[in-house]
C-alpha cells in the first residue's frame, strides 16, 4: 500500500492512506529525508480519519536513525532562519 507522509518526528509521524489499517498493524515504511532514503519497521495507531493515521517507530537502523534526525534538524533550523528573516523584515 502506498501512502504520503503528512508529520515525521524522531519517535514517529502521520500518514495519510487510501484507506486505514487496523491499529497495531505492523509495516514497513520507505521516505526521503533529504537526499537519502530512510527504511523503518512501525507500528500503525489508532486513525485519526479516514485516511490519517498516525504510527511509532518500532525498529530503525542506526544509520536510518542518523539520516532521519540530520533531515529533522536540517528542517529546524531553515524554519528558525526563515522565521528571523520574517521578523527582521517585518515593518514596525
Amino acid at each position: 500500500m502506498h501512502g504520503k507522509l503528512q508529520v515525521i518526528s524522531a519517535t514517529g509521524g502521520l500518514l495519510c492512506l487510501s484507506s486505514t489499517l487496523n491499529q497495531g498493524s505492523p509495516v514497513k515504511l520507505m521516505f526521503r529525508a533529504e537526499t537519502s532514503l530512510v527504511f523503518a519497521t512501525a507500528e500503525l495507531l489508532i486513525p485519526i480519519s479516514r485516511t490519517l493515521q498516525p504510527f511509532l517507530f518500532v525498529e530503525i537502523d542506526e544509520n536510518d536513525r542518523r539520516r532521519l534526525n540530520v533531515a529533522i534538524q536540517s528542517f529546524v533550523n531553515k524554519t528558525r532562519l526563515e522565521q528571523q528573516l520574517i521578523v527582521r523584515d517585518r515593518v514596525w
